[in-house]
This record gives C-alpha cells, sequence and structure tokens, in this order.
C-alpha cells in the first residue's frame, strides 16, 4: 500500500498551456511558444510528442498581451502621405540641368 495521492493541478497552483490559453483568450501554441522562448517557465511533464508543460497562472500573466496591428502595416499612415501633397521629395542631381526648359 503506498501513500501516493493524485492532486488536482489547481490545488499546486499550475495550470496546462491549453488552460491559461483558454483563460487568456490566445491559442495553446502561442502560450507554448511563450515558453519556448524563455518568457514563461513551466515544468514540463512527460517526454518527446507526449510531454506538456504546466505554467503558473501569475507567470502566463505577467507578459504583456500584443496585438498582431495592421496587415502589411498600417495601410491609413500609407495612405495619409500619399494623399497629403509636397510629401514626396523629389531629388535631383546638384548640376544636372532639365532637359525641358
Amino acid at each position: 500500500m503506498s501513500n501516493v495521492r493524485e492532486i488536482p493541478l489547481s490545488e499546486v497552483g499550475l495550470e496546462t498551456t491549453e488552460q491559461a490559453a483558454t483563460r487568456r483568450g490566445q491559442s495553446p501554441a502561442t502560450v507554448r511558444k511563450l515558453v519556448a522562448d524563455g518568457l514563461v517557465p513551466a515544468v514540463v511533464v512527460g517526454a518527446g510528442r507526449a510531454a506538456r508543460y504546466l505554467v503558473r497562472p501569475c507567470d502566463v500573466d505577467a507578459v504583456p498581451i500584443r496585438g498582431k496591428g495592421a496587415p502589411g502595416g498600417n495601410a491609413n499612415a500609407k495612405k495619409e502621405v500619399a494623399e497629403t501633397p509636397g510629401k514626396q521629395a523629389v531629388r535631383k542631381k546638384p548640376g544636372k540641368k532639365s532637359r525641358n526648359p
């Protein structure tokens, strides 16, 4: 007879990356990337492809959530520059005369 009993992760203060992602409204891959980048410390349970990462909720919450932003940059800023006259600089080589009189 052994004295080993199973303790729920919530009692230990750990949660899986999937639980952390659901709580934060992100994908599990994002939380796993934070662990892989070293921004969130984790405990690894298992090995290889079956490995699970357990993280503390306070460690995951300490990393700020970044938005993706506009794809390809801010299209409104580009439009504003293009529509504003005089914003595009025309460079001429010094000493070079124009062919048109």
